[in-house]
């Protein structure tokens, strides 16, 4: 902050940002008067939904709120953000990217709150021992953030549900990035192994953002106990198909982007 008063970056970009914000503020008061998925996830007099809802009906409720919380939050922090670059100082931009343009964790989280993320990592990351150890890092940076957000059970299952989600995935992606399985990633059928990871993770992201920013850990039984019914079962493959589509055309989009950057394709 101290070297942005000094030395401020100047920015052109006020008045495109300016419609922009104002466009998403519109979508968001248009959102909260006509859907009430947050409403029936968070209110605790609407937990009798739950029980009424089928599979499906609790997939898109879970999509829905987590779609909300980014809504909700770009439409937040781009006002202060506004007021920066009218005067001259371009700050970070918090959500540089839409949550359904992110198929992995790693990715999701550095593009979710990036001026929260940076301070984890300088402050709270790299001290404990940066990427060396961030397998065992992890557990204390979302445990800290869920402490930080609110002293609430189900805020410390939020984060240690999603640590228990991350390690597979870096796991993975150390393995699989190595050199001598370029020509593996370089493979047509490689994307649709990416697509079911991708399937993995927003599954996971929904059931626990439900958990810590819904109802609570109440919603794990009656999701397992929708899965173990046979209809349960057929709407999973269902979604799965759904998300798996979904997931290889923003592949190749991501792609686009990585042409134009010039960015090295990884797992």
């Amino acid at each position: 902050f101290f070297l942005m008063i000094r030395r401020p970056p100047r920015s052109t970009q006020s008045r495109s940002s300016a419609a922009s914000d104002v466009y998403k503020r519109q979508v968001l008061e248009v959102w909260v008067h006509f859907e009430y998925m947050s409403a029936m996830a968070v209110n605790p007099e609407n937990r009798h939904f739950w029980s009424q809802l089928n599979l499906s009906d609790l997939v898109i409720l879970g999509y829905g709120l987590l779609f909300f919380i980014w809504l909700k939050f770009v439409a937040i922090w781009r006002i202060p953000r506004l007021w920066a670059l009218l005067d001259g100082i371009e700050s970070p931009e918090n959500m540089n990217r839409c949550m359904a343009n992110n198929y992995s964790f790693e990715g999701f989280w550095r593009s979710w709150h990036r001026g929260f993320n940076q301070w984890l990592i300088r402050y709270i990351f790299i001290p404990l021992g940066g990427s060396k150890y961030k397998h065992i890092n992890i557990w204390a940076v979302f445990t800290w953030v869920a402490i930080w957000h609110d002293r609430n059970k189900n805020l410390v299952l939020w984060a240690w549900g999603i640590c228990l989600a991350f390690i597979p995935e870096l796991l993975i992606k150390s393995y699989f990035n190595r050199p001598k399985f370029d020509k593996l990633r370089q493979q047509v059928w490689w994307k649709y192994v990416k697509a079911i990871g991708t399937c993995i993770n927003i599954s996971l992201l929904m059931v626990t953002n439900l958990i810590g920013f819904g109802v609570g850990y109440d919603l794990l039984a009656v999701v397992i106990e929708k899965l173990l019914s046979f209809q349960g079962f057929l709407v999973l493959i269902l979604w799965f198909i759904n998300f798996m589509m979904l997931s290889v055309y923003m592949f190749y989009h991501r792609e686009q982007e990585e042409a134009k950057e010039g960015a090295a394709k990884g797992f």
